[in-house]
């Protein structure tokens, strides 16, 4: 099993650079939506094993697998995050469903 690497996460407009990477074509497991790019922060690489992501759709968060599959990040994998990680995953969560709600869905 992959171990999550807690160094490669989303940023936010004023707080870091964001860098985006293309990766292998993905499907989120919970909505299906088709994910080839990853967004990291102060990072200029693509994704790497055991780093985290978060579904662009639906939230889901995400976990980069050896061969740069994702699968979801397991309940007691989230629990073993630093509780800087597990907030600004969640911080992420919160904005993308803002955007969804005042932007749309697409």
């Amino acid at each position: 099993m992959a171990r999550p690497r807690e160094k490669e996460l989303v940023s936010f407009p004023g707080e870091n650079a964001v860098n985006d990477a293309t990766h292998p074509e993905n499907r989120c497991p919970r909505c299906g939506h088709k994910l080839d790019r990853a967004s990291g922060v102060n990072s200029g690489s693509a994704p790497a094993t055991g780093d985290l992501s978060v579904c662009i759709q639906c939230g889901e968060l995400l976990i980069f697998l050896e061969d740069l599959r994702i699968r979801s990040l397991s309940p007691a994998e989230f629990e073993e995050l630093e509780i800087e990680t597990k907030a600004l995953l969640v911080k992420t969560q919160l904005v993308m469903r803002a955007a969804r709600r005042t932007f749309g869905r697409n």
